[in-house]
């Protein structure tokens, strides 16, 4: 039973530090996002023609 309970507490703990990795991931996610939309000129859809946002652009690169 002890046994059991120190491998829930050390699951417990790598959970928790999973959860700190991914909210640091997350911001910085959100902070490169920024930088792009800052630094990315709208490009010209090859097809449309029309211009399209550094986003738009991102997301088409990876569908």
């Amino acid at each position: 039973m002890e046994e059991l309970q120190a491998r829930n507490r050390l699951l417990v703990a790598q959970a928790e530090a999973l959860r700190a990795r991914l909210a640091e991931a997350e911001d910085e996610i959100v902070r490169l996002t920024r930088l792009l939309e800052q630094a990315t000129p709208d490009a010209p859809d090859p097809k449309t023609g029309r211009r399209r946002g550094p986003l738009a652009t991102l997301r088409r690169a990876f569908r």
